[in-house]
Protein backbone atom coordinates (compact mmCIF):
# COMPACT_ATOMS: atom_id res chain seq x y z
CA UNK A 1 0.00 0.00 0.00
CA UNK A 2 1.55 3.36 -0.99
CA UNK A 3 2.21 6.05 1.57
CA UNK A 4 -0.60 8.47 0.76
CA UNK A 5 0.14 11.09 3.41
CA UNK A 6 0.37 14.59 1.92
CA UNK A 7 1.69 17.43 4.09
CA UNK A 8 0.15 20.90 3.99
CA UNK A 9 2.88 22.52 1.87
CA UNK A 10 2.72 19.80 -0.78
CA UNK A 11 -1.08 19.88 -0.81
CA UNK A 12 -1.00 23.64 -1.42
CA UNK A 13 1.60 23.31 -4.21
CA UNK A 14 -0.50 20.68 -5.99
CA UNK A 15 -3.70 22.72 -5.62
CA UNK A 16 -1.98 25.81 -7.04
CA UNK A 17 -0.55 23.76 -9.93
CA UNK A 18 -4.01 22.49 -10.86
CA UNK A 19 -5.52 25.95 -10.48
CA UNK A 20 -2.84 27.51 -12.70
CA UNK A 21 -3.39 24.82 -15.34
CA UNK A 22 -7.15 25.31 -15.25
CA UNK A 23 -6.81 29.07 -15.71
CA UNK A 24 -4.14 28.85 -18.43
CA UNK A 25 -6.21 26.53 -20.61
CA UNK A 26 -9.72 27.68 -19.72
CA UNK A 27 -10.75 24.35 -18.19
CA UNK A 28 -14.12 23.92 -16.50
CA UNK A 29 -12.60 21.73 -13.77
CA UNK A 30 -9.37 20.07 -12.69
CA UNK A 31 -8.14 16.88 -14.37
CA UNK A 32 -9.50 17.59 -17.87
CA UNK A 33 -7.63 16.93 -21.11
CA UNK A 34 -6.57 20.07 -22.96
CA UNK A 35 -5.06 20.71 -26.37
CA UNK A 36 -1.65 22.36 -26.63
CA UNK A 37 -1.44 25.40 -28.91
CA UNK A 38 1.44 25.85 -31.36
CA UNK A 39 3.76 27.93 -29.12
CA UNK A 40 3.32 25.58 -26.15
CA UNK A 41 3.67 22.55 -28.46
CA UNK A 42 7.03 23.91 -29.65
CA UNK A 43 8.09 24.61 -26.06
CA UNK A 44 7.13 21.07 -24.99
CA UNK A 45 9.04 19.51 -27.89
CA UNK A 46 12.12 21.54 -27.03
CA UNK A 47 11.89 20.49 -23.38
CA UNK A 48 11.66 16.80 -24.35
CA UNK A 49 14.65 17.14 -26.68
CA UNK A 50 16.65 18.91 -23.99
CA UNK A 51 15.94 16.06 -21.57
CA UNK A 52 18.28 13.73 -23.49
CA UNK A 53 21.64 14.33 -25.17
CA UNK A 54 20.73 11.79 -27.85
CA UNK A 55 17.30 13.23 -28.62
CA UNK A 56 18.95 16.60 -29.30
CA UNK A 57 21.01 14.99 -32.08
CA UNK A 58 18.21 13.31 -34.06
CA UNK A 59 15.08 14.68 -35.78
CA UNK A 60 11.89 15.25 -33.79
CA UNK A 61 9.47 16.58 -36.36
CA UNK A 62 5.83 17.65 -36.54
CA UNK A 63 3.98 16.40 -39.61
CA UNK A 64 0.52 17.20 -40.94
CA UNK A 65 -0.77 13.72 -41.76
CA UNK A 66 -1.04 10.40 -39.91
CA UNK A 67 0.21 8.68 -43.08
CA UNK A 68 2.58 10.10 -45.64
CA UNK A 69 6.06 10.18 -47.16
CA UNK A 70 9.21 10.58 -45.09
CA UNK A 71 9.89 14.28 -44.61
CA UNK A 72 13.54 14.39 -45.68
CA UNK A 73 13.42 11.89 -48.57
CA UNK A 74 16.03 12.86 -51.16
CA UNK A 75 17.99 15.24 -48.94
CA UNK A 76 21.03 12.94 -49.05
CA UNK A 77 20.98 12.44 -52.83
CA UNK A 78 22.97 14.15 -55.58
CA UNK A 79 21.14 17.27 -56.76
CA UNK A 80 23.77 18.79 -59.08
CA UNK A 81 24.49 18.07 -62.77
CA UNK A 82 23.99 19.17 -66.41
CA UNK A 83 21.58 18.49 -69.25
CA UNK A 84 21.07 19.68 -72.83
CA UNK A 85 18.90 22.50 -71.48
CA UNK A 86 18.46 23.09 -67.76
CA UNK A 87 19.40 20.30 -65.33
CA UNK A 88 16.14 19.06 -63.82
CA UNK A 89 17.60 17.66 -60.60
CA UNK A 90 16.89 14.18 -59.28
CA UNK A 91 13.68 12.55 -58.14
CA UNK A 92 14.18 10.31 -55.11
CA UNK A 93 12.86 6.77 -55.09
CA UNK A 94 10.22 6.96 -52.37
CA UNK A 95 9.20 3.29 -52.35
CA UNK A 96 9.46 2.01 -48.80
CA UNK A 97 9.69 5.51 -47.34
CA UNK A 98 6.10 5.85 -46.18
CA UNK A 99 5.31 6.38 -42.53
CA UNK A 100 2.23 5.74 -40.41
CA UNK A 101 1.75 7.18 -36.93
CA UNK A 102 0.08 5.39 -34.03
CA UNK A 103 -1.88 6.62 -31.03
CA UNK A 104 0.62 7.05 -28.20
CA UNK A 105 -0.46 7.69 -24.63
CA UNK A 106 2.07 8.42 -21.89
CA UNK A 107 0.95 8.41 -18.26
CA UNK A 108 3.53 9.42 -15.64
CA UNK A 109 2.99 8.93 -11.92
CA UNK A 110 4.70 11.29 -9.45
CA UNK A 111 4.22 10.17 -5.86
CA UNK A 112 3.32 12.61 -3.12
CA UNK A 113 6.56 11.60 -1.37
CA UNK A 114 8.60 12.80 -4.35
CA UNK A 115 6.46 15.93 -4.70
CA UNK A 116 7.01 16.71 -1.01
CA UNK A 117 10.77 16.90 -1.62
CA UNK A 118 10.22 19.49 -4.34
CA UNK A 119 7.50 21.35 -2.45
CA UNK A 120 9.71 21.90 0.58
CA UNK A 121 12.84 22.95 -1.31
CA UNK A 122 11.61 26.04 -3.15
CA UNK A 123 8.66 28.16 -4.23
CA UNK A 124 5.74 27.38 -6.53
CA UNK A 125 7.67 28.14 -9.73
CA UNK A 126 10.52 25.86 -8.70
CA UNK A 127 8.02 23.13 -7.79
CA UNK A 128 6.29 23.30 -11.18
CA UNK A 129 9.65 23.46 -12.97
CA UNK A 130 10.90 20.28 -11.27
CA UNK A 131 7.65 18.49 -12.01
CA UNK A 132 7.79 19.46 -15.69
CA UNK A 133 11.45 18.42 -15.95
CA UNK A 134 10.59 15.04 -14.45
CA UNK A 135 7.71 14.55 -16.89
CA UNK A 136 9.75 15.49 -19.97
CA UNK A 137 12.62 13.24 -18.87
CA UNK A 138 10.24 10.30 -18.61
CA UNK A 139 8.66 11.05 -22.00
CA UNK A 140 12.11 11.34 -23.60
CA UNK A 141 13.30 8.11 -21.99
CA UNK A 142 10.25 6.24 -23.30
CA UNK A 143 10.84 7.65 -26.80
CA UNK A 144 14.29 6.07 -26.80
CA UNK A 145 13.07 2.80 -25.28
CA UNK A 146 10.47 2.40 -28.01
CA UNK A 147 12.76 3.71 -30.75
CA UNK A 148 15.35 1.00 -30.12
CA UNK A 149 13.18 -1.85 -28.86
CA UNK A 150 9.76 -1.34 -30.45
CA UNK A 151 8.73 -4.13 -32.80
CA UNK A 152 5.05 -3.39 -33.43
CA UNK A 153 2.09 -1.22 -32.46
CA UNK A 154 -0.24 -3.45 -30.50
CA UNK A 155 -3.92 -2.55 -30.25
CA UNK A 156 -3.66 -2.93 -26.47
CA UNK A 157 -0.19 -2.65 -24.93
CA UNK A 158 1.13 -4.90 -22.17
CA UNK A 159 3.97 -3.25 -20.19
CA UNK A 160 4.51 -6.38 -18.09
CA UNK A 161 5.09 -8.56 -21.14
CA UNK A 162 6.89 -5.80 -23.09
CA UNK A 163 8.83 -3.73 -20.50
CA UNK A 164 10.78 -1.79 -23.14
CA UNK A 165 7.71 -0.78 -25.13
CA UNK A 166 8.13 -3.47 -27.76
CA UNK A 167 4.39 -3.26 -28.48
CA UNK A 168 4.04 0.54 -28.30
CA UNK A 169 5.31 1.25 -31.81
CA UNK A 170 7.56 -0.04 -34.56
CA UNK A 171 11.00 1.36 -33.76
CA UNK A 172 13.86 2.27 -36.09
CA UNK A 173 15.54 -1.14 -36.13
CA UNK A 174 12.28 -3.05 -36.58
CA UNK A 175 11.31 -0.73 -39.44
CA UNK A 176 14.51 -1.59 -41.31
CA UNK A 177 14.02 -5.29 -40.58
CA UNK A 178 10.66 -5.04 -42.32
CA UNK A 179 11.49 -2.67 -45.19
CA UNK A 180 15.14 -3.46 -45.94
CA UNK A 181 16.22 -6.67 -44.15
CA UNK A 182 19.38 -6.92 -46.26
CA UNK A 183 20.68 -3.90 -44.31
CA UNK A 184 20.76 -5.94 -41.09
CA UNK A 185 23.12 -8.86 -40.63
CA UNK A 186 21.04 -11.51 -38.90
CA UNK A 187 17.63 -10.11 -39.83
CA UNK A 188 16.76 -13.16 -41.92
CA UNK A 189 19.25 -15.91 -41.19
CA UNK A 190 18.96 -19.15 -43.12
CA UNK A 191 19.09 -22.07 -40.73
CA UNK A 192 22.38 -23.34 -42.13
CA UNK A 193 24.17 -20.04 -41.41
CA UNK A 194 26.15 -19.60 -38.21
CA UNK A 195 25.77 -16.84 -35.67
CA UNK A 196 28.21 -13.91 -35.48
CA UNK A 197 30.87 -14.53 -32.83
CA UNK A 198 32.60 -11.50 -31.31
CA UNK A 199 35.62 -12.62 -29.30
CA UNK A 200 38.04 -9.89 -28.15
CA UNK A 201 40.39 -12.63 -26.90
CA UNK A 202 40.90 -13.85 -30.47
CA UNK A 203 40.62 -17.53 -29.50
CA UNK A 204 42.05 -20.06 -31.96
CA UNK A 205 41.88 -23.84 -32.14
CA UNK A 206 44.85 -26.21 -31.94
CA UNK A 207 45.54 -25.74 -35.65
CA UNK A 208 45.60 -21.96 -35.31
CA UNK A 209 42.23 -21.39 -36.99
CA UNK A 210 40.21 -18.47 -35.59
CA UNK A 211 37.21 -19.36 -33.47
CA UNK A 212 35.63 -15.96 -34.03
CA UNK A 213 34.15 -13.79 -36.76
CA UNK A 214 35.36 -10.51 -35.26
CA UNK A 215 38.00 -9.71 -32.68
CA UNK A 216 37.44 -5.95 -32.44
CA UNK A 217 34.53 -3.53 -32.57
CA UNK A 218 36.49 -1.65 -35.26
CA UNK A 219 36.39 -4.72 -37.50
CA UNK A 220 32.64 -5.15 -36.96
CA UNK A 221 31.88 -1.53 -37.83
CA UNK A 222 34.24 -1.54 -40.83
CA UNK A 223 32.48 -4.60 -42.22
CA UNK A 224 29.10 -2.90 -41.89
CA UNK A 225 30.40 0.20 -43.66
CA UNK A 226 32.23 -1.59 -46.47
CA UNK A 227 29.89 -4.51 -47.13
CA UNK A 228 26.39 -3.74 -45.81
CA UNK A 229 25.91 0.01 -46.10
CA UNK A 230 24.88 1.13 -49.60
CA UNK A 231 27.95 2.27 -51.62
CA UNK A 232 26.48 5.76 -52.01
CA UNK A 233 26.77 6.35 -48.25
CA UNK A 234 30.01 4.60 -47.28
CA UNK A 235 32.03 7.81 -47.26
CA UNK A 236 29.29 10.06 -45.88
CA UNK A 237 30.93 12.48 -43.42
CA UNK A 238 28.15 12.20 -40.84
CA UNK A 239 28.28 8.43 -40.23
CA UNK A 240 28.35 7.33 -36.59
CA UNK A 241 28.55 3.96 -34.84
CA UNK A 242 25.88 3.11 -32.26
CA UNK A 243 27.06 0.21 -30.14
CA UNK A 244 25.59 -1.93 -27.39
CA UNK A 245 27.01 -1.94 -23.89
CA UNK A 246 27.81 -5.68 -23.98
CA UNK A 247 30.07 -5.29 -27.01
CA UNK A 248 31.87 -2.31 -25.49
CA UNK A 249 32.25 -4.01 -22.11
CA UNK A 250 33.74 -7.17 -23.64
CA UNK A 251 36.22 -5.19 -25.72
CA UNK A 252 37.16 -2.85 -22.86
CA UNK A 253 37.67 -5.75 -20.44
CA UNK A 254 40.17 -7.36 -22.74
CA UNK A 255 42.05 -4.08 -23.29
CA UNK A 256 42.15 -3.22 -19.60
CA UNK A 257 43.26 -6.66 -18.42
CA UNK A 258 46.01 -7.05 -21.01
CA UNK A 259 47.16 -3.45 -21.43
CA UNK A 260 50.69 -2.75 -20.20
CA UNK A 261 51.09 0.62 -21.91
CA UNK A 262 49.31 3.95 -21.29
CA UNK A 263 48.29 4.00 -24.96
CA UNK A 264 46.36 0.74 -24.53
CA UNK A 265 44.54 2.10 -21.48
CA UNK A 266 43.66 5.18 -23.54
CA UNK A 267 42.31 2.93 -26.31
CA UNK A 268 40.03 1.21 -23.79
CA UNK A 269 38.77 4.54 -22.47
CA UNK A 270 38.07 5.86 -25.98
CA UNK A 271 36.33 2.72 -27.25
CA UNK A 272 32.86 4.15 -26.68
CA UNK A 273 33.90 7.48 -28.26
CA UNK A 274 35.35 6.32 -31.60
CA UNK A 275 35.00 3.07 -33.57
CA UNK A 276 36.36 2.47 -37.07
CA UNK A 277 37.33 6.12 -37.26
CA UNK A 278 33.73 7.29 -36.72
CA UNK A 279 32.16 8.87 -33.64
CA UNK A 280 30.69 6.15 -31.41
CA UNK A 281 27.78 6.32 -28.98
CA UNK A 282 26.53 3.95 -26.30
CA UNK A 283 22.88 4.97 -26.37
CA UNK A 284 20.39 4.54 -23.49
CA UNK A 285 18.07 1.51 -23.87
CA UNK A 286 20.06 0.26 -26.89
CA UNK A 287 20.23 -3.58 -26.98
CA UNK A 288 23.54 -4.77 -25.59
CA UNK A 289 24.61 -6.97 -28.51
CA UNK A 290 23.51 -4.65 -31.34
CA UNK A 291 25.67 -2.42 -33.53
CA UNK A 292 24.36 0.17 -36.02
CA UNK A 293 26.12 2.41 -38.53
CA UNK A 294 24.02 5.34 -39.73
CA UNK A 295 23.83 9.12 -39.33
CA UNK A 296 22.01 10.66 -36.40
CA UNK A 297 19.89 12.84 -38.68
CA UNK A 298 18.76 9.65 -40.43
CA UNK A 299 16.72 8.82 -37.32
CA UNK A 300 13.41 10.62 -36.85
CA UNK A 301 10.44 10.70 -34.52
CA UNK A 302 7.29 12.11 -36.14
CA UNK A 303 4.32 13.55 -34.26
CA UNK A 304 1.15 14.73 -35.98
CA UNK A 305 0.92 18.47 -35.53
CA UNK A 306 -1.90 19.63 -33.31
CA UNK A 307 -2.66 16.22 -31.80
CA UNK A 308 -0.86 16.63 -28.49
CA UNK A 309 -3.27 16.64 -25.58
CA UNK A 310 -2.32 16.84 -21.91
CA UNK A 311 -3.96 16.29 -18.55
CA UNK A 312 -2.74 16.68 -14.97
CA UNK A 313 -4.67 14.92 -12.23
CA UNK A 314 -4.24 14.59 -8.46
CA UNK A 315 -5.11 10.98 -7.59
CA UNK A 316 -5.62 11.12 -3.83
CA UNK A 317 -6.69 7.46 -3.65
CA UNK A 318 -3.20 6.38 -4.74
CA UNK A 319 -1.23 9.30 -3.32
CA UNK A 320 0.19 10.68 -6.55
CA UNK A 321 -0.13 13.25 -9.31
CA UNK A 322 -0.68 11.78 -12.77
CA UNK A 323 0.52 13.56 -15.91
CA UNK A 324 -0.91 12.46 -19.26
CA UNK A 325 0.40 13.16 -22.78
CA UNK A 326 -1.61 11.85 -25.75
CA UNK A 327 -0.50 12.17 -29.41
CA UNK A 328 -0.04 10.42 -32.76
CA UNK A 329 3.62 9.35 -33.02
CA UNK A 330 5.91 7.17 -35.15
CA UNK A 331 9.54 6.30 -35.86
CA UNK A 332 11.18 6.74 -39.25
CA UNK A 333 14.58 5.97 -40.74
CA UNK A 334 14.72 8.62 -43.46
CA UNK A 335 17.05 6.67 -45.79
CA UNK A 336 16.93 2.90 -45.11
CA UNK A 337 20.01 2.25 -47.26
CA UNK A 338 22.02 4.53 -44.96
CA UNK A 339 21.41 2.13 -42.06
CA UNK A 340 23.53 -0.99 -41.53
CA UNK A 341 23.46 -3.18 -38.45
CA UNK A 342 24.30 -6.39 -36.68
CA UNK A 343 21.09 -7.66 -35.10
CA UNK A 344 21.50 -8.33 -31.40
CA UNK A 345 19.94 -11.76 -31.71
CA UNK A 346 22.68 -12.89 -34.10
CA UNK A 347 25.68 -11.66 -32.10
CA UNK A 348 27.30 -14.04 -29.62
CA UNK A 349 30.01 -12.66 -27.36
CA UNK A 350 32.67 -15.31 -26.93
CA UNK A 351 34.57 -17.90 -28.95
CA UNK A 352 33.02 -20.25 -31.50
CA UNK A 353 33.90 -23.30 -29.43
CA UNK A 354 32.01 -26.61 -29.68
CA UNK A 355 30.58 -25.87 -26.23
CA UNK A 356 29.13 -22.55 -27.38
CA UNK A 357 27.92 -23.68 -30.81
CA UNK A 358 26.07 -26.52 -29.10
CA UNK A 359 24.04 -23.84 -27.29
CA UNK A 360 22.85 -22.18 -30.51
CA UNK A 361 19.12 -22.46 -31.18
CA UNK A 362 18.26 -25.38 -33.45
CA UNK A 363 14.88 -25.77 -35.10
CA UNK A 364 13.78 -29.40 -34.96
CA UNK A 365 10.23 -28.90 -36.26
CA UNK A 366 9.66 -26.12 -38.80
CA UNK A 367 6.49 -24.09 -39.22
CA UNK A 368 4.00 -25.92 -41.40
CA UNK A 369 2.21 -24.33 -44.36
CA UNK A 370 -1.52 -24.33 -43.72
CA UNK A 371 -4.83 -23.08 -45.06
CA UNK A 372 -7.72 -21.53 -43.13
CA UNK A 373 -10.94 -19.77 -44.02
CA UNK A 374 -11.80 -16.17 -43.17
CA UNK A 375 -12.89 -15.68 -39.60
CA UNK A 376 -11.05 -18.80 -38.44
CA UNK A 377 -8.14 -18.59 -36.00
CA UNK A 378 -4.78 -19.96 -37.14
CA UNK A 379 -2.54 -21.73 -34.62
CA UNK A 380 1.13 -22.04 -35.52
CA UNK A 381 3.81 -24.12 -33.84
CA UNK A 382 7.59 -24.41 -34.12
CA UNK A 383 9.89 -26.60 -32.03
CA UNK A 384 13.39 -25.34 -31.30
CA UNK A 385 16.14 -26.36 -28.91
CA UNK A 386 18.00 -23.73 -26.86
CA UNK A 387 15.38 -21.06 -27.58
CA UNK A 388 13.78 -19.01 -24.82
CA UNK A 389 11.92 -16.38 -26.85
CA UNK A 390 9.90 -16.53 -30.06
CA UNK A 391 9.16 -13.42 -32.13
CA UNK A 392 6.33 -13.91 -34.64
CA UNK A 393 5.81 -11.83 -37.80
CA UNK A 394 3.04 -11.68 -40.38
CA UNK A 395 4.16 -10.30 -43.75
CA UNK A 396 7.19 -8.78 -42.03
CA UNK A 397 5.33 -7.07 -39.17
CA UNK A 398 5.73 -8.43 -35.65
CA UNK A 399 2.43 -9.41 -34.04
CA UNK A 400 3.44 -11.49 -31.03
CA UNK A 401 6.34 -12.47 -28.77
CA UNK A 402 6.04 -15.68 -26.77
CA UNK A 403 8.08 -17.82 -24.40
CA UNK A 404 6.88 -21.00 -26.12
CA UNK A 405 6.86 -22.09 -29.74
CA UNK A 406 3.11 -21.64 -30.28
CA UNK A 407 0.98 -18.64 -31.19
CA UNK A 408 -2.55 -18.07 -32.43
CA UNK A 409 -3.60 -15.44 -34.96
CA UNK A 410 -7.18 -14.29 -34.55
CA UNK A 411 -9.33 -14.82 -37.61
CA UNK A 412 -10.29 -11.15 -37.39
CA UNK A 413 -6.66 -10.23 -38.15
CA UNK A 414 -6.38 -12.37 -41.30
CA UNK A 415 -7.07 -11.13 -44.83
CA UNK A 416 -7.74 -13.14 -47.97
CA UNK A 417 -4.74 -14.44 -49.87
CA UNK A 418 -1.32 -15.90 -49.17
CA UNK A 419 0.41 -14.53 -46.07
CA UNK A 420 3.97 -15.13 -44.93
CA UNK A 421 4.40 -16.14 -41.31
CA UNK A 422 7.85 -16.26 -39.73
CA UNK A 423 9.15 -16.89 -36.24
CA UNK A 424 12.57 -15.97 -34.90
CA UNK A 425 13.63 -18.49 -32.25
CA UNK A 426 16.01 -16.63 -29.92
CA UNK A 427 18.41 -18.00 -27.33
CA UNK A 428 21.47 -16.85 -25.44
CA UNK A 429 23.70 -17.95 -28.32
CA UNK A 430 21.94 -16.56 -31.38
CA UNK A 431 18.71 -17.16 -33.24
CA UNK A 432 17.16 -19.20 -36.03
CA UNK A 433 14.15 -18.39 -38.21
CA UNK A 434 11.39 -20.57 -39.61
CA UNK A 435 8.97 -19.38 -42.31
CA UNK A 436 5.76 -20.76 -43.79
CA UNK A 437 2.86 -19.67 -46.00
CA UNK A 438 -0.57 -19.19 -44.47
CA UNK A 439 -3.33 -19.22 -47.08
CA UNK A 440 -6.64 -17.59 -46.16
CA UNK A 441 -9.61 -18.58 -48.33
CA UNK A 442 -13.14 -17.24 -48.34
CA UNK A 443 -15.52 -19.06 -46.02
Amino acid sequence: MPDIFCDGVTEKRIATLLSNTKKAYGLAKDGMYFSIDAPKETKLKKAIMESSDFLKKINILDVQQIKGQAVTVGSDKLSTGRDKERFKGTTPDISGYEYELSVTDTVIHITWARLAEWANSGGQKEFEKKLMEYVTEQVGADMLRVGWNGTHAGKITDPDKYPNGEDVNEGWHARIKRLAPSQIVGASFDNDESEIYFDPDGTRDAAGNPLFDYKTADAMASDLINNVLHPAFRTAPDLVVLVGQNIVAAAQYRLYTEADKPSEHNAAQKLDKSIAGRPAYVVPYFPGNRMVVTSLKNLSIYTQKGTKRRKTKDNDDLGRVESFLWRFEGYVVEEPLKYAAFDENSVVIGAKTPENTAKEPKITTELVTQTVTTGTDATLTVVAENATEYVWSLNGTVFDETSTGTTTISGDELTLGKLTVSVECIGLHGSKTSTAVLTVNAA
